[in-house]
């Protein structure tokens, strides 16, 4: 791809090394699958996107693939941007898989963002989900079915925001003094929307404070409506 101007050019060199980065996250399979042509090139996009959503959605042609590709949210499209530039991604599908997991006692299917495989054959797949998501209850379903799908199938597995991983904010230090008094006040009961707004005006946490906090102490956190409590 060329750019126009130099400051563009370093603006990529910088978000293509930030997408390096995030390829240390990864979590590999015991036994990886090392995918040739005639494997990836089965892999098609398993439903449309939701014009409807409440993030951007739309579309943009690809010249690695040849063909239009579609994403969900603003997040989705720039991180299209590391798969269509980076030279080592070699193939990839929005949408490609279908897989069912269990939540609140029933079956439903997921549909993972992304799948891209690198130039060595190995198969990624990742979850795009803005950060104060990454703790919500259903998300933390599909991604265990998710890692189970991946294992079973030598796939990578990587869950994003696009610049940072769940495993960076989960090693996130939260705040001693609110991470303290929610576990003491979920001890006694758990925890709605009208007693967290008086916990936040208190201790006055960061987005990461909360989400590394419930990551951490795998606490149940659903969000409409507002409920955080200890797992069953």
């Amino acid at each position: 791809m060329l750019f126009r101007s130099e400051d563009e050019q370093k603006k990529s060199r910088k978000l293509l090394s930030r997408f390096q980065e995030l390829l240390a996250y990864v979590i590999y399979p015991g036994e990886l699958k090392l995918l040739q042509e005639i494997d990836f090139r089965s892999f098609s996009r398993q439903r449309e996107v939701s014009l409807d959503g409440e993030g951007l959605s739309g579309s943009f042609y690809s010249q690695k693939l040849s063909r239009l590709v579609q994403y969900e949210s603003s997040l989705e499209m720039s991180f299209l941007f590391y798969l269509e530039c980076f030279d080592d991604v070699i193939f990839y599908q929005e949408q490609p898989v279908r897989i069912p997991y269990e939540f609140q006692g029933n079956i439903y299917f997921y549909y993972p963002d992304f799948l891209f495989i690198l130039k060595n054959g190995t198969g990624i797949i990742t979850e795009i989900k803005p950060i104060f998501k990454m703790a919500l209850q259903e998300n933390l379903a599909k991604w265990s079915a998710l890692k189970v799908y991946c294992a079973q199938n030598g796939l990578g597995l990587l869950v994003t925001d696009g610049k940072y991983s769940i495993q960076q904010i989960q090693r996130h230090e939260v705040k001693p003094d609110f991470s303290s008094f929610v576990l003491e006040k979920l001890r006694q009961g758990n925890i709605d929307w009208t007693e967290y707004k008086k916990i936040k005006e208190q201790f006055n946490p960061s987005r990461d404070d909360f989400v590394a906090l419930v990551l951490k102490n795998k606490l149940v956190w659903k969000l409409s409506p507002f409920l955080l409590s200890f797992q069953l």
